[in-house]
């Protein structure tokens, strides 16, 4: 319930887990992506549940910025050339800890710089102010901030997040590729995308 999960958040009872991305072409570890954790053995440990009871109790907002708080405090324990990739909810635009100068403090106080910090947006969520989030998203990148898209081809209005936040990343959905090697529209679907990919650099 929404007290519980207060308790969860005044607390600090969150915890982050960091799973490598592979660049194929090199064999070697670009970066980590940054997952969030509740406390261990309670209903809020999953961060599907966790984003999913947040929601139910309108403290995504609170949780967002906790977790990405908690992401870059971690990284501390990441090889020094490594990229951070860590998820943002659009609601983040509305918190004086995401503006530009906050969040480059906040960032070099850990020991990182902008430039290892990818910002990854998921296509599943909803973005009620392109042009507000695209502003936001758009002076992050000139301070050396990266952007990541999410969940591309899951099925949501990606292209259209594609087309308004310029990301330098585009992270495919595992269900696009579940099952690539029996599935000929999986395989153009994905080759289409990474041809697309490839033309906007």
């Amino acid at each position: 319930n929404r007290c519980d999960l207060q308790e969860v958040l005044l607390s600090d009872q969150l915890s982050t887990v960091f799973q490598p991305v592979i660049d194929l072409r090199r064999r070697t570890v670009l970066g980590y992506e940054a997952l969030s954790r509740g406390p261990a053995g309670s209903v809020y440990q999953m961060p599907l549940r966790l984003f999913e009871m947040a929601e139910e109790a309108d403290l995504v907002f609170e949780l967002d910025r906790k977790c990405r708080r908690r992401a870059l405090v971690s990284a501390h324990q990441l090889p020094p050339s490594a990229k951070l990739f860590v998820n943002v909810y659009p609601s983040a635009m509305y918190d004086p800890e995401f503006q530009g100068a906050a969040l480059i403090q906040l960032v070099e106080s850990q020991g990182l710089s902008p430039e290892r910090v990818v910002l990854e947006i998921t296509e599943k969520s909803a973005i009620e102010n392109y042009e507000l989030f695209a502003e936001a998203l758009s002076d992050l990148t000139r301070l050396g901030f990266s952007i990541a898209v999410d969940d591309v081809g899951a099925g949501y209005s990606g292209l259209e997040k594609i087309a308004h936040l310029n990301p330098r990343y585009l992270k495919f959905d595992r269900e696009l590729i579940r099952d690539i090697d029996s599935s000929y529209i999986r395989r153009e679907m994905t080759r289409a995308l990474k041809a697309f990919a490839d033309r906007i650099g």
